[in-house]
C-alpha cells in the first residue's frame, strides 16, 4: 500500500505494523499523509478526534458537509489523509441481534478510505496524530445493511486526495468494487483481534438482495 501511494515510513512506524482483524475507535492505525508536494508519509495515528465539551470521540465526518464544519475545515484544507485497510464492517439488525458484514475487495486488494487528520501535538501536549474517516451515501452493495459508507478511493484518486481537497472524489464506490461477507459476531467485541473475527458466519439465514 505504501508503495502504491508513494509513501515512506520511519523504522518506528514499520516496527509497529502487524496484521489487524478488528480495529476499533481510539486504537492506533496506519494512515498516509502528504509530507510535501511530492512526498507522502506512512504514519500511525489514533482513530478519533476529541469531541466538544468532553463528548464522545468523533470517528467519522460526513463528506457532504465536512468543508463547512469548524471542526474539520482546517483539516480539509491542510491535513487530508488516506486510511489503509482491506475492508470495513457494518452491522445489520435482525431478530436475533446484530449481524456484522465485512465489505471487502476480491483477492485481498486494499481499500483506501479518504480521511482527515490532526498532527501530533495538535489536540493536547504530546497527543498522537489523530484521524477520522470520511463517509458518503452507500452504494447498492452496502445500502441493504447501512445508510452510510466510507468514501473509498482507488489508488490514483487517493493520490489526488492527498494532493488537494478534491471533494468531488468523495462519492459511493462502484458496486463492482465491494463484496459482502457475513462474519462471526466475535468481531462485535473489540477485545478480539484475530483471524476468527473474519470467519464467514455460515449459520446466518439472512440473505441480502444483491448477493
Amino acid at each position: 500500500m505504501a508503495e502504491e501511494l508513494m509513501a515512506t515510513a520511519s523504522p518506528e512506524t514499520i516496527s509497529y505494523l502487524r496484521p489487524r482483524f478488528n480495529v476499533a475507535p481510539t486504537q492506533m492505525h496506519p494512515v498516509v499523509m502528504a509530507q510535501s508536494a511530492d512526498v507522502n508519509q506512512l504514519i500511525v495515528a489514533q482513530w478519533g478526534f476529541p469531541g466538544r465539551k468532553e463528548g464522545p470521540l468523533v470517528i467519522n465526518a460526513r463528506s457532504e458537509t465536512v468543508a463547512e464544519k469548524p471542526m474539520f475545515r482546517g483539516a480539509v484544507a491542510k491535513h487530508r489523509c488516506i486510511v489503509l485497510a482491506d475492508g470495513f464492517i457494518e452491522w445489520r439488525k435482525s431478530g436475533t441481534g446484530r449481524q456484522p458484514y465485512w465489505f471487502h475487495r476480491k483477492a485481498g486488494l486494499p481499500v483506501y478510505f479518504a480521511g482527515l487528520y490532526t498532527p501530533m501535538g495538535a489536540t493536547a501536549k504530546e497527543s498522537p496524530a489523530r484521524f477520522v474517516v470520511l463517509t458518503t451515501s452507500p452504494n447498492h452493495v452496502v445500502a441493504p445493511v447501512h445508510d452510510r459508507m466510507p468514501a473509498v478511493l482507488g489508488a490514483q484518486d487517493a493520490l489526488t486526495w492527498l494532493a488537494k481537497p478534491a471533494l468531488e472524489l468523495l462519492r459511493p464506490a462502484p458496486d463492482s468494487w465491494l463484496f459482502a461477507t457475513a462474519v462471526s459476531t466475535r468481531i462485535n467485541n473489540a477485545l478480539y483481534d484475530d483471524p476468527a473475527c473474519l470467519e464467514p458466519n455460515t449459520n446466518t439465514r439472512e440473505q441480502l438482495a444483491l448477493f
